[in-house]
């Protein structure tokens, strides 16, 4: 399966954003904070399904191959602006007090080390928490080595 060959670039946001966060969610609240995000969901998440990269369990959690996965996620690792201002986040990091909220989210995920210097949004230089109000916790900015603002 090639990346490319996803027929939209909805579908491979979809792709992309299922692959580094939603793997292991109930479908139902993937789309719904995936549709939140204004990416539409319809037709994209059957798309994926139909063509072997996605798939839906029993309990309707989202599954993919690992190594799929893993391609999502080497993907993004094109990142270099995160906007996540006037989002009604409560934490963002991997050492906050919220480990129900954090693993819900997936957020180690994000942040994990693929091997000893390279990180997934080991990229990142601007993220934009403005807004936020909700904001209470911040965590894990060390492992943003070339974060600037």
């Amino acid at each position: 399966m090639s990346f490319d060959s996803l027929p939209l670039e909805n579908v491979k946001e979809i792709f992309k954003h299922i692959a580094c966060i939603f793997v292991g969610m109930d479908i139902d609240s993937s789309v719904t904070i995936l549709d939140a995000c204004d990416i539409e969901t319809g037709s994209g998440i059957t798309n994926l399904i139909n063509r072997g990269v996605l798939s839906i369990r029993w309990n309707k959690e989202l599954t993919m191959y690992q190594l799929v996965q893993e391609m999502g996620t080497f993907l993004i690792r094109n990142l270099v602006s995160l906007e996540m201002s006037y989002r009604k986040i409560e934490s963002f990091g991997i050492s906050c007090s919220y480990p129900r909220l954090l693993k819900r989210l997936k957020f180690q995920q994000l942040t994990r080390s693929c091997s000893k210097d390279n990180r997934l949004l080991g990229s990142l230089k601007i993220l934009n928490l403005s807004f936020c109000e909700q904001l209470c916790c911040m965590g894990g900015i060390d492992r943003l080595p070339k974060l600037e603002r």
